[in-house]
């Protein structure tokens, strides 16, 4: 359950809060975030809410590789004729869990 305000509504925070809680530099980046949905949120009119839900998913969610390099990785492993399976699941797997690059 979310958690929620002692009205008993859901907590959502404006695109500033989130700022703060992440420690960004610019409420930019969180309107970016938002707009390419990386982080879940509701526009209401020209306004952004982001429930304490939304926030929790980003900060759980997986890091991921572009689609191009994860293309790249995908392939270079299928290459790999001379390893093992087990041997290419790690390597993939190491691939997989490295951070998204950002800002490019």
């Amino acid at each position: 359950m979310a958690p929620t305000t002692d009205g008993g509504l859901p907590c959502t925070y404006t695109p500033e809060q989130v700022r703060q809680i992440l420690h960004l530099s610019t409420t930019e980046t969180v309107y970016k975030l938002l707009n390419s949905g990386e982080l879940g949120g509701v526009k209401v009119g020209s306004l952004w809410r982001i429930s304490q839900e939304h926030l929790n998913a980003f900060l759980g969610s997986e890091p991921r590789l572009d689609p191009m390099t994860t293309a790249v990785v995908e392939r270079w492993v299928a290459d790999l004729g001379t390893l093992t399976e087990k041997q290419r699941d790690t390597i993939a797997a190491v691939f997989a869990s490295a951070p998204p690059r950002r800002g490019t």
